[in-house]
């Protein structure tokens, strides 16, 4: 059960929801309606109590606000907050195996790059000289640079 002026203020809000430009104001609202249906018997005028959880549920969203600094979603992705070991390596090697623009001879190659084998140790294993190896390097990386920067471009 719940007093006129409750149902009255939960409308208010509720019409408020309808005209919302964004989700802040959304927060804002939902914050403001919790405040207003924890004391359903509330007898005192609808806009009154509006005015008063409106405010209140600005004073938590700016705490709330403080607590946690903007941050561009370019920095999340240059910068993790925290790195696991090996998380850039399984990531590298996981686009590299996905990805359909290389040749079964790059994408081994850099598989072997990402897992730290060197151009010496991948010359003596495939019985070609250092400077062949460094050469398919090269190529293979700037491949891979292409199709990073189209991934980046399409997506």
């Amino acid at each position: 059960m719940m007093s006129q002026a409750v149902v009255d203020a939960v409308r208010i809000l509720q019409d408020r929801t309808r005209k919302a430009r964004d989700n802040y104001e959304l927060e804002r609202i939902d914050r403001a309606l919790d405040e207003i249906l924890r004391n359903p018997m509330n007898i005192t005028p609808a806009k009154a109590q509006v005015k008063s959880a409106w405010g209140h549920a600005y004073t938590v969203l700016e705490k709330r606000k403080a607590l946690t600094r903007p941050q561009p979603i370019e920095e999340m992705f240059v910068h993790p907050q925290v790195e696991e070991f090996g998380y850039a390596q399984t990531e590298m090697i996981c686009w590299i195996s996905s990805e359909l623009g290389f040749k079964e001879a790059e994408r081994s190659l850099l598989i072997d790059l990402a897992l730290g084998h060197d151009c010496e140790i991948l010359a003596q294993r495939d019985g070609l000289p250092v400077q062949r190896v460094r050469e398919h390097i090269s190529r293979s990386r700037k491949r891979a640079r292409g199709l990073k920067a189209n991934l980046f471009l399409t997506a």
